[in-house]
């Protein structure tokens, strides 16, 4: 198709192709020799070098068609490819959004659920779910909350967490979490409970101060202020149990590190006992062994000095 292009553009027959793809050097050799005679009149013929730069300088010379080809076949296996990677690149994405959507609550998940719960309170709300509904809305701003859950599944979960606040059950708040995801989602459970509690108090006592209208409403501060501060008392009492639990925590790892480092000593200094007392059990070997060879050299020269003797007292008598 481009060389039909080309030559059309050029003015040439395409039926004389040869073969359909190049034209043949002989005729065109032939036809340029022929326009030459027909406008100069002369019998010069070029040169088939001239035929050659010809096709060149026209885009018609084997090489450059080849070229072409080739770039128009690559342009399309790259067209092919790019949709290719598109199609192979939707694969990958939708299993990131399939893992990505978790079904259920893992302790970075609850921390972020009470940190939002205690920012709204849910439960000040004329409507509690509308205040649930600003829960979601926030939750769903954070990266690192994945869940798809409504605010009746919030909801559920804050109070299946606080059953089991209520229940002593830790095992069951330690799921999938670390020492300190449970630490920290202990005190933000107990504190939403508290305040809880103190909302709940709080509603009774209204109600209870519009039943008894008739009596003399007391001081501000004096109601509900106990219940306030035993509250806050037990929040400052459940951190402080906490971090006590957690300075057990590193007191008993230094204590098993001193322990297993006294061990240690322990076994090299008996190493080292044992060393020496092999050495010294050698080196008293070495020493009986010497004595032994001395004793029996010094009996090997006994005789033979006591009868060198008895032959100078005869030679003297």
């Amino acid at each position: 198709a481009l060389l039909v292009a080309r030559a059309t553009q050029l003015g040439v027959d395409v039926k004389r192709l040869d073969g359909g793809n190049v034209l043949s050097d002989a005729e065109l050799w032939t036809k340029a020799n022929e326009i030459l005679k027909r406008s100069r009149g002369s019998d010069e013929s070029v040169s088939v070098a001239w035929v050659h730069r010809f096709k060149r300088r026209h885009g018609l010379h084997r090489s450059q068609l080849k070229r072409a080809a080739e770039a128009a076949v690559a342009e399309s296996v790259e067209v092919l490819g790019s949709v290719e990677d598109v199609t192979s690149d939707a694969e990958p994405a939708r299993k990131r959004v399939a893992t990505a959507t978790r079904s259920h609550f893992v302790s970075s998940d609850d921390i972020l659920l009470l940190t939002h719960v205690l920012e709204i309170k849910p439960w000040t709300f004329p409507y509690v779910m509308d205040g649930w509904q600003l829960v979601v809305e926030k939750l769903r701003v954070e990266e690192t909350f994945r869940l798809e859950k409504t605010a009746g599944a919030c909801q559920a979960r804050l109070n299946l967490l606080l059953g089991h606040m209520k229940a002593g059950n830790s095992m069951a708040l330690r799921k999938a979490g670390t020492e300190e995801e449970l630490d920290r989602k202990c005190a933000l459970v107990a504190e939403v409970a508290a305040q809880i509690e103190v909302h709940e108090s709080a509603q009774k006592g209204n109600d209870t101060s519009s039943i008894e209208a008739v009596e003399v409403i007391p001081p501000a501060n004096s109601d509900g202020m106990p219940d306030l501060t035993r509250e806050r008392e037990r929040i400052a009492q459940r951190r402080l149990e906490l971090m006590e639990r957690k300075m057990e925590r590193e007191l008993a790892a230094q204590k098993r590190h001193s322990e297993e480092q006294v061990s240690r000593l322990e076994k090299l200094h008996r190493e080292q006992q044992k060393i020496q007392q092999e050495q010294h059990a050698q080196l008293l070997t070495t020493i009986q062994q010497q004595q032994a060879m001395m004793s029996d050299l010094i009996k090997s020269l006994a005789p033979t000095t006591s009868s060198g003797n008895a032959t100078q007292d005869q030679r003297n008598l």
